[in-house]
Protein backbone atom coordinates (compact mmCIF):
# COMPACT_ATOMS: atom_id res chain seq x y z
CA UNK A 1 0.00 0.00 0.00
CA UNK A 2 1.50 3.36 -1.23
CA UNK A 3 1.34 6.40 1.44
CA UNK A 4 -0.80 9.12 0.32
CA UNK A 5 0.92 11.69 2.60
CA UNK A 6 4.10 11.84 0.52
CA UNK A 7 4.49 12.22 -3.59
CA UNK A 8 3.98 7.82 -4.79
CA UNK A 9 6.43 6.89 -7.03
CA UNK A 10 4.63 6.44 -10.67
CA UNK A 11 6.34 3.33 -11.24
CA UNK A 12 4.84 1.54 -8.49
CA UNK A 13 1.04 2.80 -10.29
CA UNK A 14 2.55 1.50 -13.57
CA UNK A 15 3.58 -2.03 -12.06
CA UNK A 16 0.19 -2.09 -9.99
CA UNK A 17 -2.75 -0.42 -11.48
CA UNK A 18 -4.80 -1.90 -8.76
CA UNK A 19 -3.15 0.06 -6.25
CA UNK A 20 -5.18 2.69 -7.24
CA UNK A 21 -8.34 1.22 -5.78
CA UNK A 22 -6.96 1.60 -2.25
CA UNK A 23 -6.32 5.71 -2.54
CA UNK A 24 -8.39 7.25 -0.03
CA UNK A 25 -7.85 10.56 -0.19
CA UNK A 26 -9.22 13.42 -2.81
CA UNK A 27 -5.80 14.42 -3.76
CA UNK A 28 -2.28 12.19 -3.95
CA UNK A 29 0.61 14.04 -5.37
CA UNK A 30 2.70 11.13 -8.26
CA UNK A 31 6.58 11.75 -8.33
CA UNK A 32 9.21 10.37 -11.32
CA UNK A 33 12.69 11.19 -12.29
CA UNK A 34 13.86 10.52 -15.68
CA UNK A 35 17.77 11.68 -17.15
CA UNK A 36 16.43 12.30 -20.69
CA UNK A 37 13.02 14.35 -19.75
CA UNK A 38 10.69 11.48 -21.02
CA UNK A 39 9.04 10.59 -17.47
CA UNK A 40 7.20 7.58 -19.21
CA UNK A 41 6.29 6.25 -16.01
CA UNK A 42 4.23 9.20 -15.31
CA UNK A 43 2.43 9.60 -18.15
CA UNK A 44 1.02 6.21 -17.50
CA UNK A 45 0.46 6.43 -14.34
CA UNK A 46 -1.23 9.83 -15.01
CA UNK A 47 -3.40 7.35 -17.68
CA UNK A 48 -4.22 4.98 -15.42
CA UNK A 49 -5.68 7.39 -12.56
CA UNK A 50 -7.38 8.67 -16.08
CA UNK A 51 -9.24 5.36 -16.30
CA UNK A 52 -10.19 5.70 -12.54
CA UNK A 53 -11.77 8.82 -12.31
CA UNK A 54 -8.62 10.92 -11.51
CA UNK A 55 -7.87 14.08 -12.98
CA UNK A 56 -4.64 16.04 -12.98
CA UNK A 57 -4.95 19.53 -11.17
CA UNK A 58 -0.90 20.57 -11.78
CA UNK A 59 2.50 19.10 -12.53
CA UNK A 60 5.64 20.94 -11.80
CA UNK A 61 9.41 19.70 -12.34
CA UNK A 62 12.53 20.36 -10.11
CA UNK A 63 16.19 21.01 -10.86
CA UNK A 64 16.99 17.59 -9.99
CA UNK A 65 14.82 16.10 -12.86
CA UNK A 66 12.49 15.14 -11.01
CA UNK A 67 8.29 15.83 -12.02
CA UNK A 68 5.43 16.02 -9.69
CA UNK A 69 1.55 15.57 -10.75
CA UNK A 70 -1.08 16.33 -8.26
CA UNK A 71 -4.25 14.12 -9.06
CA UNK A 72 -7.82 14.76 -7.84
CA UNK A 73 -10.28 11.88 -7.14
CA UNK A 74 -13.46 12.61 -8.79
CA UNK A 75 -15.24 10.63 -7.11
CA UNK A 76 -14.27 11.21 -3.57
CA UNK A 77 -17.03 12.09 -1.25
CA UNK A 78 -16.55 13.39 1.94
CA UNK A 79 -16.86 11.38 4.93
CA UNK A 80 -19.40 13.38 7.47
CA UNK A 81 -18.62 12.81 11.19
Amino acid sequence: MADESKPINAKEIVDNPQIVLGFMSEYVMIKDSSMLSTYKNLIEAINILGEYGWETISMSGDAQNNMFALIRNTNYKRKHS
